[in-house]
């Protein structure tokens, strides 16, 4: 569950958030009590930023307080500290990015075996940037489609955008997890023999796509929080410059050197590196974002009682 500073802004005012919320729904759409449950409610998983309500469990500790034992059928509580989640997103990030240039150097210098660079060669798909990348995507279009959801709640102007986002990374998700560009890329170059920039010949069918999808999220960023775009704009800027505006780039360098020469490998990992930064910048932009358009994000497990 996401904080926001405006959970108790007055009625009609404009939250220090900077969304404008209709009075419908500035009141806590959830129940009051005992966490708003009731008994025999469906167990619930919650998911709660640190210091939204309660003592975390360290300060607990500190105070010398003691946790309650859950009673039958009590909802679980599970608290997602998203300062960590960003921590251990870039930790992880900057492990795959040094890995994947060390790789991709051993590969191309032949100073390192291939069962060794395997696993995080930019060259070779099936490895752990790869695994990283889609992982990253599945989790934005998550994380789009909830904001999205929110925005769409409160009927802010954003919700269109974010829908429209959470399409597009949709479907580099799917792209990612099949293939699909090197397939395409593959049967075009066999019809037309294409060379040079245009060696991975799938860039013709993505550019337009890419430009189109720009040109009308533009329009949809406007609408945005400032905070939002601060740090979205990056992001969606160096995944697609490693994703396809350097691929003309490695496209002449594959045609002039040949695939696992020192300078395609070089440029490959300078690809996937930048794809890599720029998904974790999205997604630490989507928490925020999701943090100033709800207070917070219920999930409810439905259960079947025997």
């Amino acid at each position: 569950m996401f904080p926001t500073d405006d959970a108790s802004a007055a009625r009609g005012h404009r939250s220090r958030a900077g969304f404008t919320a209709s009075p419908d729904v500035l009141a806590d759409p959830f129940p009051t009590g005992t966490n708003g449950y009731r008994r025999g409610d469906p167990p619930e998983i919650l998911l709660r930023a640190p210091g939204e309500s309660g003592a975390t469990p360290s300060a607990r500790r500190r105070s010398g307080q003691t946790r309650r034992s859950p009673a039958p059928g009590e909802p679980l509580h599970i608290t997602v500290n998203t300062l960590r989640v960003r921590q251990l997103i870039w930790a992880v990030i900057a492990f795959l990015v040094l890995m994947n240039l060390i790789s991709s150097a051993g590969a191309g210098l032949r100073f390192l075996p291939y069962t060794l660079t395997r696993f995080f060669d930019g060259d070779d798909k099936v490895n752990f940037p790869t695994t990283g990348k889609t992982l990253l995507l599945l989790t934005s279009t998550v994380l789009l489609l909830t904001c999205w959801a929110a925005a769409r709640r409160r009927r802010d102007p954003s919700a269109a955008g974010w829908l429209l986002l959470g399409l597009c990374t949709a479907f580099a998700f799917g792209d990612e997890s099949i293939y699909l560009h090197q397939t395409l890329a593959e049967v075009l170059n066999k019809k037309f023999h294409f060379t040079g920039p245009l060696t991975f010949a799938w860039t013709i069918v993505y550019w337009p796509m890419a430009a189109m999808a720009s040109i009308v999220l533009v329009r949809y960023l406007r609408t945005m929080h400032p905070r939002v775009r601060r740090l979205l704009l990056p992001g969606g800027v160096l995944y697609v410059t490693g994703a396809i505006l350097i691929e003309p780039v490695k496209s002449e360098l594959a045609d002039r050197f040949g695939e696992g020469t020192i300078q395609m490998e070089m440029a490959a990992a300078l690809s996937d590196s930048m794809q890599l930064i720029g998904l974790a910048l999205l997604v630490g932009s989507l928490l925020t974002a999701l943090s100033l358009l709800t207070p917070e994000i219920r999930l409810s497990l439905r259960t079947r009682r025997g």
